[in-house]
């Protein structure tokens, strides 16, 4: 049964991933039609302060939910794991709002001292109000994951996807004849609704699990120790999730400067990065989608599995870092 369950976790996160990964290319074609290649070397800077700005509300979040979720189901604490959600969802809260602030009204310094195109700077102001959906959103899907069903952060990935695509096809006919600047501003739209779509729906069947399973019972686990227990995993996990993303950050905003430093203009530069990171490497990275959704199903798996045998991961001989 559980075998079963596995292989049925692994097919539904691998074919939403597939899917998903599928829509993204077509997407980014579209919108390379649509705003060229410098517009998507525009929107290619905004990215990956998006996948930072993941890492610092979310990257440790994600992980210790979907761990600690396991250990209690194994325990049928159900109680216990409506504390760790509500806490881990409120800390995701409480630093995403404060990010978003930061790059809301450092928008210009932003674009002008760390990006070197001060183009972006509307774009980032808008990208500040998808942080927090994207936060909490990302946490609650832990939660699912954490449980083993795969169902919601996949129906939620889609449907992301299809809201971002949607954006741009409504709103690159008003905002591309404006500009490079507006045509990226449309396309950060894609990024907030879609934001704001997945977190409605990935909450709305929390609160259907929340009342199906009644974690209002009493927690076995205090508010003090439950608060310590998900700093105590999330700090280390996010820690290796910035700095990974920090690098990435600092290679993305170096490559453009350094096009443009040794021969090429401005456009050509942010063309030739827009073409790189916005078209080819989407397509490279495509095979990764099995992959991961196979080691995250199994990672879970193997976590409950040795909490229900009252063992822990690290007697184990082989434990996966991301577990």
């Amino acid at each position: 049964m559980e075998r079963k369950q596995l292989l049925v976790g692994t097919a539904i996160l691998a074919g939403a991933n597939i899917l998903t990964k599928c829509m993204g290319f077509f997407y980014r074609i579209f919108m390379s039609n649509y705003i060229g290649a410098e517009g998507m070397g525009l929107y290619q800077l905004i990215l990956p302060l998006y996948t930072l700005a993941w890492s610092i509300t979310a990257g440790g979040f994600t992980i210790t939910v979907s761990r600690l979720t396991a250990r209690e189901h194994a325990r049928g604490e159900n109680g216990s794991i409506g504390r760790i959600v509500k806490q881990s969802a409120s800390l995701c809260l409480l630093l995403s709002i404060l990010l978003s602030c930061v790059l809301f009204w450092g928008a210009d310094w932003i674009a002008l001292h760390i990006l070197q195109e001060p183009r972006t700077a509307l774009s980032l102001r808008l990208l500040a109000f998808a942080i927090p959906f994207m936060s909490v959103g990302s946490c609650l899907r832990g939660f699912f994951q954490g449980l083993q069903q795969m169902t919601v952060p996949a129906f939620s990935q889609i449907l992301e996807q299809l809201l971002r695509i949607g954006a741009i096809y409504l709103l690159a006919g008003i905002f591309v004849p404006r500009g490079l600047e507006y045509a990226c501003f449309a396309a950060v739209w894609g990024i907030v609704l879609g934001e704001a779509g997945a977190f409605c729906y990935t909450f709305f069947h929390y609160l259907h699990k929340k009342r199906r399973w009644k974690f209002i019972r009493k927690p076995a686990i205090s508010s003090g120790a439950c608060f310590s227990l998900i700093l105590s995993m999330a700090v280390p996990l996010g820690a290796i999730r910035i700095t990974g993303s920090l690098l990435s950050t600092l290679e993305n905003i170096l490559i453009p400067q350094r096009l443009a430093l040794f021969g090429s203009s401005s456009q050509e530069a942010l063309a030739s990065y827009g073409e790189l990171t916005g078209m080819v490497l989407p397509l490279l990275m495509l095979p990764s989608a099995f992959l991961m959704a196979f080691s995250v199903s199994w990672c879970l798996r193997f976590r409950r599995h040795a909490l229900s045998a009252r063992t822990t991961v690290s007697a184990v001989p082989f434990p996966l870092p991301f577990c």
